[in-house]
């Protein structure tokens, strides 16, 4: 490989340690909707997934408050973070049934004003995703090596 050119491995190494830069020192204070940008549609029409999406919010609620009480690695905590791993996947099982669902589709649509009112609500947080991508798309150009030198690497491999 050409000096200077770095490899595919140490661009890898070099992203995953800005990501512990970037993201959050806690996972846990990151927005609840952040999974589920849609939620907001369903909640008003399904009962079911309003009480799954409650004890959802309830159970990682404690598991914050046992970490910062108790800390991660006790077998209390390991429990509550089970919990909320499991009622995630019920909230995400429940949103994909209603996504498949005709009726709850139905629903939505003619709830199409709450939709309108959750797009404009957020400018600011549309706009703060689309700096975070524009800034990772430019680490990533930045440390990324040249196509006609990618090309030449892979022709010789050829």
């Amino acid at each position: 490989m050409d000096q200077g050119i770095p490899s595919l491995q140490s661009l890898m190494n070099k992203m995953a340690n800005h990501l512990d830069e970037i993201l959050p020192d806690s996972l846990q204070t990151a927005p609840i909707e952040a999974d589920w940008p849609l939620i907001q549609l369903y909640l008003g029409i399904d009962p079911i997934l309003a009480g799954l999406y409650k004890q959802y919010c309830d159970a990682r609620a404690r598991l914050e408050q046992l970490n910062q009480e108790i800390g991660t690695n006790e077998p209390m905590t390991e429990i509550a973070a089970d919990m909320k791993d499991s009622l995630h996947s019920a909230v995400s099982t429940r949103l994909l049934e209603l996504a498949e669902d005709e009726t709850a589709q139905q629903a939505v649509l003619k709830n199409k004003s709450i939709a309108t009112q959750h797009r404009r609500a957020n400018p600011v947080e549309s706009f703060d995703q689309m700096m975070t991508f524009m800034i990772w798309a430019r680490m990533t150009l930045n440390n990324a090596p040249k196509a006609r030198v990618m090309r030449r690497h892979f022709s010789q491999a050829a």
